[in-house]
């Protein structure tokens, strides 16, 4: 009996552990197709996820050369070293033994607590990777990579721009043509290897394609000479800052353009904005030209029309105009030359704010020049409804509008042009990396902004300027240089007051006059000491100009005469009206037309002439011709409202 029940007990035994063997390997047998049928394919794929990886290259960067093919940016090789942070060795050893601390452990080991790629060094230099690559250990990779070099740094620091550290353009030229310099990207395949803790690097020599080169329409020599000369002015004026611009007027290729800052800041602050496109000013004396060229275009004013100057003192309202040095009568072309901010603020007032207005965006005023350029201003000018008689008088003579150093060199370069401006540029080509042309920049006419006989009448007023005007320091030996001298007060940002002592000095220009082939502009910000324009800005573009002729593609023709120029009726001393003091011996009409009734009142009471006033608005008919000699013969001016068509 005992042999029975031992033996059944054993049967159940092996019958209890056969039924669990069956369904343990069963379950086992269910996971293994669950595994390998239905779930296979995504084990596959998260498996593959896992074992590689992908770091993605950015092209070698494309080159950027001046006009003569002088390099301005081009790409250093370099070398990168990276790895995964579960692979990373002990901080301490990495930092003494394998980078001799270019990398503190703090660093290695803030790098050791992220998940995946790290880089640990970018842009090391050949020979620093190579001793590197003899001590680093597994885990530890190496990939070749460029990193961005100006050979001429700092010059054109505020038009070239940056790049950041992974190669994309930040600033200037290298932002604003980031989509043709950046190159095609390449992928780099990583694998896990089979213990999961190392990588390894497959492909590790394959190189993207790179971006293409941009020839810019900058001469380096130029350049050159302009920040040299700016440096200078800013050790002998002590001023805040010395801006300057030249370009071609023909075409709109800038030529040099340069931003020098006092204290000798970090020019890497240059680049993050560039001031001669995006800071305004208050522009002076050098915005008459508007001024000038809204009254010839209107046929209201010729050169000899005689302008009284009120001995220096002009009253308007509660507010007074004052001039530099005083002077009763002046024709309208010596008003330019001496700089009369009362004589153009009584052409201005003449003219009437719809003709000033119009006049000041044809130039570009009030809007963006469109430069290849990023951060541009539009500069800022009033509307016609605020324009009323103070306010139109002050921005007559370039108070109350703000403008770009841009702008106002582009307006200059108009007048140089024959009344044509054109929108000014700095890349002219894009060529790919075999040096094949991409794509080219021509010439571009932003519009006519007055005839060419007015804008040849306007070279013989500035030609004035610097012959016997407020320019004669840039009088350049056997070249005629034509411009205009600038000295703006500064406002405070806060009260909108004037700050005493600050100023704006400047001088905007061109040469030769007779065929202008260079048109420019040197400002400088706070000047100490002497600060008209024409002491401490004048000068300064005579240096540079002296230094371009020698650098210029062509040289220069001999000059046409003085004739070239249309014969202009220039009052001469003997025909000046006397000023207004008591009796009138000799009487001239002047030329109300376009005045207002107020203005043209005050006229004829400053020089005691009987007028008799029909209709009102502005002065349209006069009974007598402008110039005439006047006996007892009474004025009678008719006057229609302003802004109707006649």
């Amino acid at each position: 009996m005992a042999d029975r029940f031992s033996f059944g007990v054993s049967k159940g035994r092996v019958r209890l552990l056969f039924s669990l063997s069956l369904l343990v390997w069963g379950a086992l047998v269910l996971r293994l197709l669950q595994i390998q049928i239905f779930s296979g394919p995504r084990y596959a794929r998260l498996a593959r996820e896992q074992e590689q990886g992908v770091k993605v290259l950015a092209g070698s960067r494309g080159l950027i050369f001046d006009r003569n093919g002088e390099v301005l940016a081009q790409n250093l090789p370099t070398y990168s070293f990276f790895s995964f942070a579960e692979s990373l060795g002990a901080p301490r050893f990495l930092s003494r033994a394998v980078f001799r601390g270019r990398l503190s452990e703090r660093e290695l080991g803030e790098k050791r607590k992220r998940r995946g790629f790290v880089w640990l060094l970018r842009d090391v230099e050949k020979e620093e990777a190579e001793k590197i690559q003899k001590r680093r250990p597994r885990g530890v990779y190496v990939t070749p990579e460029d990193r961005r070099a100006y050979p001429y740094y700092p010059l054109g620091v505020d038009w070239l721009g940056f790049t950041s550290v992974d190669g994309a353009g930040q600033a200037g030229v290298e932002l604003f043509y980031e989509s043709y310099l950046r190159g095609d990207s390449a992928r780099l395949p990583l694998v896990r290897d089979a213990r999961g803790r190392t990588y390894r690097v497959e492909g590790e020599n394959s190189r993207p394609k790179s971006g293409n080169s941009l020839v810019t329409t900058i001469d380096v020599r130029m350049q050159s000479v302009l920040e040299e000369e700016l440096v200078r002015a800013l050790e002998k004026t002590k001023a805040a800052g010395a801006y300057g611009i030249f370009m071609d007027p023909k075409t709109g290729e800038l030529w040099a353009m340069a931003a020098c800052l006092a204290g000798n800041p970090d020019p890497r602050a240059s680049r993050q904005k560039n001031r001669l496109i995006a800071d305004i000013y208050e522009p002076g004396s050098t915005f008459k030209l508007v001024t000038a060229a809204a009254a010839l275009e209107s046929g209201k004013f010729s050169a000899g029309s005689p302008v009284y100057c009120e001995n220096g003192d002009y009253k308007i309202g509660r507010r007074t105009i004052h001039d530099v040095h005083r002077h009763e009568w002046l024709t309208f072309e010596d008003a330019v030359v001496k700089s009369s901010n009362i004589a153009l603020a009584k052409i201005g007032l003449a003219i009437g704010g719809p003709a000033f207005c119009a006049a000041a965006k044809k130039f570009g005023f009030g809007e963006k020049t469109g430069i290849d350029l990023p951060g541009e201003a539009p500069g800022q000018l009033p509307s016609e409804k605020s324009l009323k008689e103070i306010r139109l008088a002050t921005c007559s003579y370039g108070y109350g509008v703000a403008v770009t150093p841009l702008q106002l060199v582009c307006a200059y370069a108009a007048v140089a042009n024959d009344g044509v401006r054109m929108k000014p540029y700095l890349v002219k080509e894009v060529r790919d990396e075999k040096g094949t042309l991409v794509w080219q920049r021509l010439p571009e006419e932003a519009g006519r902004v007055v005839s060419s006989q007015t804008a040849l009448v306007l070279r013989r007023f500035f030609s004035g300027v610097v012959d016997s005007g407020t320019g004669q320091a840039a009088k350049v030996e056997g070249v005629s240089v034509g411009g205009k001298t600038g000295t703006s007060k500064k406002p405070d940002p806060q009260t909108r007051r004037y700050l005493p002592g600050r100023y704006v000095s400047s001088f905007v220009g061109f040469f030769p006059v007779a065929a202008p082939r260079v048109a420019g502009l040197v400002a400088l910000d706070e000047p100490k000491g002497a600060y008209y324009g024409g002491e401490v800005a004048a000068p300064v573009f005579r240096s540079v100009a002296e230094k371009f002729l020698t650098l210029l593609e062509e040289p220069l023709r001999p000059e046409e005469p003085e004739e070239s120029f249309p014969l202009l009726q220039v009052a001469s001393a003997a025909t000046q009206p006397p000023a207004p003091t008591g009796g009138w011996p000799l009487q001239l009409v002047p030329d109300f037309s376009g005045m207002p009734v107020r203005l043209a009142l005050r006229e004829a009471s400053v020089r005691g002439l009987s007028v008799r006033v029909k209709g009102k608005g502005v002065v349209r008919e006069q009974n007598l011709p402008p110039g005439a000699p006047i006996g007892r013969t009474e004025v009678i001016l008719s006057c229609r409202p302003p802004f109707t068509d006649e």
